[in-house]
């Protein structure tokens, strides 16, 4: 579902648009190449590697990378686990068991990734809202009648507005 909803946003063609494609292909190159070197080798130890450059996938890209991130993990993971490779191969699981256990995998890389581009998602948006409001306070402490002074506790003034002079006769400055 993440990853229809990201083909119907046209967000990959964002994210291979001039300028951002050679950094969008490096970070999931690496990942690939993670993933691939974690579910080529028989060692369970290793599976926490592939964290760190999915998050990375995430911080770069957000919700898309973390759609896109877990897509490649799971792929990644379910052929090299169906052609008898990776760290679910134990002797001591069956093939039902190995399948159950690249399922909890996939699932807590989702649980992961997710949650974190949901949070990068509200920042950005707190961001944009916060200059928003900054822009609608300079426009109105430019525009208005009245001295408006922000100051710091030990009396700096960090903002005077321009009709200082016109009441004052002082510069803003």
């Amino acid at each position: 579902t993440p990853l229809v909803l990201v083909a119907q946003r046209r967000v990959v063609a964002r994210m291979l648009a001039p300028g951002r494609a050679r950094s969008t292909l490096l970070a999931l190159g690496l990942l690939a190449a993670v993933s691939a070197a974690v579910f080529l080798v028989d060692h369970a130890q290793l599976l926490f590697a592939v964290f760190p450059p999915l998050l990375y996938v995430v911080f770069r890209l957000g919700f898309a990378g973390a759609a896109i991130g877990v897509v490649m993990v799971s792929v990644t993971g379910v052929v090299a686990t169906v052609a008898g490779h990776g760290p679910f191969m134990l002797d001591e699981l069956s093939a039902q068991e190995r399948v159950l256990a690249l399922q909890f995998f996939v699932a807590i890389a989702s649980l992961m990734a997710f949650p974190v581009s949901v949070a990068l998602a509200d920042r950005r948006a707190l961001r944009k809202t916060l200059q928003e409001s900054e822009r609608r306070y300079r426009t109105l402490a430019d525009h208005s009648s009245d001295i408006i002074v922000r100051a710091l506790q030990d009396g700096t003034r960090q903002y005077v507005s321009p009709s200082v002079s016109e009441v004052l006769g002082w510069a803003p400055e």
